[in-house]
């Protein structure tokens, strides 16, 4: 199994804050996966409360007979994310 992730974390002056994580990985028979969540936090401009966002993904696909699954390249190379790109 081959699989990639990425942790981050931000924030402003405003007080503004954000975590998340991205994972995705896949087998040598083509079935792959990934998964992302995200956590905001920030306050509201009219009563000034602050408010959480909270998020969660997952996609996951078998693997076919005969080839790769979408998404992927070459068998076992998860597509790379925006952000790995470079």
């Amino acid at each position: 199994m081959e699989w990639e992730e990425r942790w981050w974390e931000a924030s402003d002056w405003a007080g503004m804050r954000e975590m998340g994580a991205e994972k995705a990985g896949c087998r040598a028979d083509g079935a792959a996966w990934r998964e992302t969540w995200r956590e905001a936090i920030a306050f509201d401009a009219g009563n000034g409360e602050p408010m959480v966002e909270r998020s969660a993904h997952k996609w996951a696909h078998d693997a076919k007979v005969g080839g790769p699954a979408v998404g992927t390249r070459g068998g076992c190379r998860p597509c790379r994310p925006a952000w790995a790109a470079a």
